[in-house]
This record gives structure tokens, sequence and C-alpha cells, in this order.
């Protein structure tokens, strides 16, 4: 088993990334690697942005659609537990 974690980033400024642009790049690394074997802790996913973008969201849906891995998903968006209600057993 592969534990992937994400609970925050910080900003590599001198290299012109900012913390938004590095949490994203460390989280299609996570989604990359990950496979149905793995054990995904994600922490605040897209963290300062409007739940209506999309981003915490698409990441969500991705693990449960896609790499099916069990995941702890820690989130402020209280909007994503819509998807514990439209997913079958099977997938959660």
């Amino acid at each position: 088993m592969i534990v992937l974690l994400l609970v925050g980033a910080s900003d590599c400024q001198l290299y012109g990334v900012s913390t938004f642009m590095q949490e994203m790049l460390e989280t299609a690394s996570i989604l990359k690697g990950a496979t149905n074997k793995s054990f995904i802790i994600i922490n605040e996913p897209a963290h300062g942005t409007s739940t209506y973008n999309g981003f915490a969201w698409a990441i969500c849906e991705h693990i449960i659609e896609v790499v099916k891995a069990p995941t702890l998903f820690a989130t402020h968006f209280h909007e994503l537990t819509s998807l514990a209600l439209e997913s079958t057993d099977d997938e959660l």
C-alpha cells in the first residue's frame, strides 16, 4: 500500500510558483500516481478557492470514479457530501 498525502503546500516564489499552483502540482502528482491500492489523505484541497470553482469537486470525483482508492478527504466544502449521495456503496 502506498500512502499519498496532501496536507498543505508552501509557495516557491523564487521559481515563480504560488501556493495555489504548488498545491495543484502536488495534487496532480497524487492523482497521477494513485492506484486502488493507495491510501490517499487530502486536507483542504483547493484551499482558498470558491466551492463552486470545481477544483475540490473534480479532485474528489476523480478519486471516487477513476482511482477508487480509500481516501480521507477533509474539507470545509459541505457541498461535496452530495457526492456520497450520488455514489453507490461499491464506489465509496
